[in-house]
């Protein structure tokens, strides 16, 4: 991941400069300007390090924080939490990730009212996990 001094915690678009560079560049056009619409706080887990998992915890602007692993074009989430519920922070963490990703995993949503909303917001559920993609065309 680089030197002890990177791996602080500090504002950034993505996981890592490296992943924004990689997101970048692959995405469609005007896809830099998308990425500042969805900021995280990110910092290596202490856990995910030892077991080199790759999963980092975020807090992101939308109110929800949790442990998710950026890689590329898709953002992969392992815990979320709401810092108010029932407030629509999951909603909008989800609508600003879909402008930004082109895949979205959840893994293990135990939830049945989360189970829901995501079907509802476009998710398919594979076994354990749900996922959303928009592979083929860009986001509005």
């Amino acid at each position: 991941m680089g030197s002890r001094e990177n791996r602080k915690s500090c504002v950034i678009l993505a996981a890592s400069s490296e992943k924004k560079t990689a997101a970048v560049g692959s995405g469609w056009p005007g896809r830099r300007r998308k990425l500042s619409r969805l900021r995280f706080k990110v910092k290596p887990s202490a856990i995910s390090e030892y077991l080199d998992t790759g999963y980092s915890e975020f807090i992101s602007t939308a109110g929800i924080n949790g442990l998710a692993k950026f890689e590329g074009d898709t953002i992969s989430l392992l815990a979320v939490n709401a810092t108010k519920q029932r407030t629509g922070q999951f909603r909008k963490f989800i609508n600003q990730a879909k402008r930004i990703f082109k895949q979205i995993e959840i893994t293990e949503v135990w939830n049945p009212e989360l189970q829901n909303a995501l079907i509802r917001y476009g998710f398919s559920k594979d076994s354990d996990t749900f996922r959303w993609n928009n592979i083929d065309k860009p986001p509005d």
